[in-house]
């Protein structure tokens, strides 16, 4: 119970700072007159704080001094055989990425392409771990990249059973889907890489 309440805190204390960024974000669309649908706006910051709790859990931002060498794993399907847990969590934990990209974004309705943003982005984690915040290894990019996928197809049932219309209401209107995705993905890396543990570790002691 700790180490989730632990992980809630860091990754609140890291979306406090991406609140502005997203607030200033949706105004400037409405500035330039690319207003978007309220529960579109509403679901990009509830997986902008999804981000948060999977950069929060992965340790990156915990401390501020970084380390070398890194910690480098490239054998694959080991933790299949000695951490099926840590395995399956891995693949719990990208299911909403699978499942936010596809309801938000119109351009992302093939599998082909959310596994590779998806794998882009647990490869961007894994590489940034290598300063020190925990270790790199190629079965957390298989599980992260299946995770993402099954995500991926949980929308699909959902869409199927429910309403050919579902995921409508959530889509981004006359904006670059790309663009949105890189500023979500990018600020919640720089937040919690950079501010987290040399501001937010400081003011919210977590």
């Amino acid at each position: 119970m700790n180490e989730i309440l632990y992980l809630f805190s860091r990754a609140l204390s890291g979306y406090l700072f991406m609140l502005p960024v997203l607030i200033a974000y949706f105004l400037l669309l409405l500035l330039f007159r690319r207003k978007q649908k309220s529960l579109h706006i509403a679901a990009c910051f509830v997986f902008g704080f999804y981000l948060f709790l999977v950069i929060a859990a992965t340790g990156i931002g915990n401390t501020v001094a970084f380390s070398f060498p890194p910690e480098i794993i490239l054998i694959p399907f080991r933790d299949i055989l000695y951490a099926p847990r840590h395995f399956m969590l891995n693949v719990i934990a990208f299911v909403p990425f699978g499942f936010f990209l596809p309801l938000l974004y119109k351009r992302y309705r093939s599998i082909k392409i959310v596994a590779v943003i998806g794998f882009l982005f647990s490869l961007c984690i894994e590489l940034v771990q290598m300063l020190g915040w925990g270790a790199t290894e190629i079965d957390d990019l298989i599980a992260n990249t299946l995770g993402v996928c099954l995500g991926y197809l949980s929308y699909c049932l959902v869409k199927k059973s429910l309403h050919t219309n579902f995921g409508e209401p959530f889509q981004a209107n006359s904006i670059s889907n790309t663009a949105e995705l890189i500023l979500l993905l990018a600020s919640t890396f720089l937040i919690m890489a950079l501010v987290q543990p040399l501001i937010g570790n400081s003011i919210f002691a977590v």
